[in-house]
């Protein structure tokens, strides 16, 4: 029984590792491409807002300066309510192994 009980927790190690492994590559992805997103939005807005800017009379640079700042805080801003939202809703990592382990304890557990 101690060999049984010995061959479930490696395996159960093993399956946990493996979600950590996944999880680890998953994150570095959706990271690098966070950062390339996030750098070429900014770079593409900056040179459409210097092209609107360019264009326009002198007298309604400043009007339009303003209108660009504030979309683009308001759309920080759901951006970043979306991102807290996203953040809570995460699945819970190594729930596979959690869930193997519960099951393998009601087997081990003595039954009455």
């Amino acid at each position: 029984m101690l060999h049984t009980l010995a061959s479930a927790l490696q395996t159960r190690l093993e399956l946990a590792t493996t979600e950590l492994e996944e999880q680890w590559e998953s994150g570095k992805q959706l990271l690098l491409f966070a950062v390339l997103f996030v750098y070429f939005l900014t770079v593409g807005l900056l040179l459409s807002t210097f092209v609107v800017l360019a264009i326009l009379p002198e007298t309604y640079r400043v009007y339009a300066l303003g209108g660009f700042a504030l979309l683009y805080l308001i759309l920080a801003l759901l951006a970043g309510l979306v991102l807290r939202r996203k953040s809570r809703s995460r699945a819970k990592p190594f729930l596979a192994t959690l869930s193997e382990l519960g099951k393998d304890i009601d087997l081990l557990r003595p039954k009455v």
